[in-house]
Order: C-alpha cells, then sequence, then structure tokens
C-alpha cells in the first residue's frame, strides 16, 4: 500500500473516531449523526482536504454514510475494537512494535499466536484441521507435513480466537464437524513483517 493512500485511510477513521469520542456523553450521542453533521464538524476544524476527498469520492461518502446509520454507541465499540486490532497487530511487527508499545505495553499479539501464524508459514498449509485427544491439542494441516502442538496449550483457544477475530485465521468445520482453521491473505503478509524468533 502507498503511504499517502495508508495516510488517507488513517485520516479518515482517524477522523471519524475523534468525531464520535467528542459526541459521546453529551446529548447529541442519543441521536443518530448525520453525514452533514459531521461535514460540518470537519468545516469548523478546517479539515479542508477530508472535505475534498468526501466531495470527490462518492464511495467514500455513502460509505460514511452507511457507518452514521449504525448509531453513536454502536460505532464507538467499533472504532474501540479496530484500535484494539491495530495494537495487536501493529504490536507484533518490527517497523511499529517500539511505537505502538510505547503507548501500550500489553499490545502485540502472543508468542505463541505469532509461532502459530509462523507454522502455517513454514508448512505450507492452507488449511489446519484442530485434533483433540487426551495428549493434548494440536493443527494438522490438510496438506500434510508437521503437526503444530502449542506449548502452552492453555492459552491455545484464546489465541485461535483473537487470530480469527483478526481475520488472520478463518474459522469453520469440515463434514464430520471438526473445527478447522485457514490462514488469509492478511496473515501471510503480516508474518513477513514478524519480528524473527529470537
Amino acid at each position: 500500500m502507498e503511504p499517502a493512500t495508508m495516510a488517507s485511510i488513517s485520516s479518515v477513521f482517524g477522523l471519524m473516531a475523534t468525531f464520535f469520542q467528542e459526541r459521546r456523553g453529551r446529548e447529541e450521542a442519543q441521536t443518530q449523526a448525520t453525514l452533514q453533521e459531521y461535514i460540518e464538524w470537519l468545516r469548523r476544524r478546517e479539515h479542508t482536504e477530508a472535505i475534498a476527498m468526501l466531495e470527490s469520492n462518492q464511495k467514500l461518502t455513502l460509505a460514511i454514510e452507511h457507518l452514521l446509520s449504525d448509531g453513536h454507541d454502536e460505532l464507538v465499540e467499533r472504532f474501540d475494537r479496530l484500535e484494539t486490532m491495530l495494537s495487536l497487530i501493529l504490536g507484533s511487527t518490527d517497523e511499529w512494535g517500539e511505537l505502538v508499545k510505547s503507548i501500550d505495553p500489553t499490545a502485540g499479539l502472543s508468542d505463541q499466536a505469532i509461532e502459530i501464524l509462523r507454522w502455517f508459514d513454514a508448512t505450507g498449509a492452507s488449511m489446519a484441521i484442530e485434533h483433540n485427544d487426551r495428549s493434548g491439542v494440536a493443527l494438522i494441516p490438510r496438506e500434510g507435513g508437521e503437526n503444530y502442538a502449542p506449548e502452552d496449550s492453555r492459552f491455545f483457544v484464546d489465541d485461535m480466537e483473537t487470530l480469527v477475530a483478526l481475520n488472520l485465521l478463518g474459522y469453520g468445520f469440515n463434514s464430520q464437524g471438526t473445527p478447522n482453521y485457514t490462514i488469509t491473505r492478511a496473515a501471510a503478509k503480516l508474518v513477513k513483517c514478524l519480528p524473527e524468533p529470537v
């Protein structure tokens, strides 16, 4: 992604998050925000580039209108989730980890979650089946190869749920009802940015 595109995306999300944070706790938070209110808010704060972007990009305008229709509390919750997702992903990378962790020391994926992504990448597995027996839990690659057994099985479910929530792994069931996980393109790209194992 080009730096200018990333800056535009960050600007759109950042400004919307600030707009809703300012509405929180005020009387207007009880009403649904409109696109016109948002544009007026941008004008008062002299965000001319954001207004120009909205005026020149109809798809962006429609997408923001659609978001605004969801209501204040739901949108604030979505922005909170987005912040958590960004912290977890960026906190795990070499390029941004130090910066993110200086703001939030708990940011970043667990070592085991990163190990799971590395295992998918190293084995070339596109899908893995979750296998449970008396010896513990393991991931078995559909394409064959070495299985993955978590070092700390207590937090295996937590790590897998986090990876699914971040859209780094897909989750489903096979015809026998056994859980399976598929690696996503986003995960494959993220693995390339992750710090080398110590």
